[in-house]
């Protein structure tokens, strides 16, 4: 028996939700100041912002499914808010002198969100699967 059977839907979601708040305010902070002391980081930045906006997408649409859900499919809300976020911030970082903002960061900040927004579809689909069965 699967010990997520214990854990009520609420339960889960604010989980969920505190978790997606602190990885976007991470995701923020490390956006606008610079912590990296190497100059030109290369492709392995690209890397950084697929991975943390994985996470950011994920979290989201484990976060609110009901309330995305209003506003058309959960995942492509999530995904496009995500993005516009991820667009925002290379606008600011585009005003800092220490910050380089680049439309390779943002492209990768958009399929980073597409991932992990399709990789929670995938668990809860099997999870669903494994539930019922």
């Amino acid at each position: 028996m699967s010990a997520l059977r214990f854990i009520s839907t609420e339960t889960f979601t604010q989980s969920a939700r505190a978790l997606f708040v602190a990885a976007l305010l991470t995701v923020t902070v490390f956006s606008i100041f610079s912590f990296d002391p190497t100059p030109n980081p290369g492709q392995s930045d690209k890397l950084k912002h697929f991975f943390a906006y994985a996470v950011l997408g994920l979290l989201a649409v484990a976060s609110a499914p009901q309330t995305l859900s209003r506003f058309g499919a959960p995942w492509a809300v999530a995904v496009f808010a995500l993005g516009a976020w991820g667009v925002c911030l290379e606008l600011v970082q585009s005003t800092l002198p220490a910050r380089e903002a680049s439309v390779y960061d943002a492209a990768a900040n958009l399929i980073g969100a597409a991932g992990g927004a399709a990789g929670c579809i995938a668990a809860f689909s099997r999870l669903r699967r494994r539930m019922t069965a």
